[in-house]
C-alpha cells in the first residue's frame, strides 16, 4: 500500500548513515553505544586526553567536546573550525600534526 511504502522510506532515511549501514546485531549495539551516557565517569579518567572536534558536527555537537574537556582532569581540546564528525579524516595533516604535538608533550 502507499502507507507502506511511506513508512519504508521514513525508516530507510531515518538514523545516521552509519546505522542505516549496521545489519543485525550491530543496530541494537549501534544504539545503544551511541546512547551510553559515560559522564559520571569522565572525572575518572587519569591519562592525558586529546579531544579533537569539528565545530560543525552535528552528530556529536561542540558543547559535548567542552563538557568532556571540563569534566575530565587532564584533557586538552582541538577544536576544527568549519570541520564536521570526521574533522580528524578531511583535515589529516592538520590532525597529525596535533596528535604529534600532543603525543610529546605526555611522552
Amino acid at each position: 500500500t502507499g502507507q507502506t511504502k511511506k513508512l519504508e522510506e521514513l525508516q530507510k532515511n531515518a538514523g545516521s548513515e552509519d546505522y542505516r549501514n549496521a545489519q543485525g546485531i550491530m543496530r541494537p549495539t549501534f544504539v545503544k553505544v551511541v546512547n551510553d551516557d559515560v559522564t559520571e565517569l569522565l572525572p575518572l579518567v587519569k591519562c592525558p586526553v586529546l579531544l579533537v572536534w569539528g565545530d560543525l558536527d552535528t552528530a556529536a555537537p561542540l558543547w559535548m567536546g567542552k563538557q568532556m574537556e571540563k569534566m575530565m582532569p587532564d584533557a586538552g581540546l582541538a577544536i576544527f573550525a568549519g570541520d564536521d564528525h570526521w574533522a580528524y579524516w578531511h583535515q589529516a595533516d592538520r590532525f597529525n600534526r596535533v596528535l604529534d604535538i600532543f603525543l610529546k608533550e605526555t611522552a
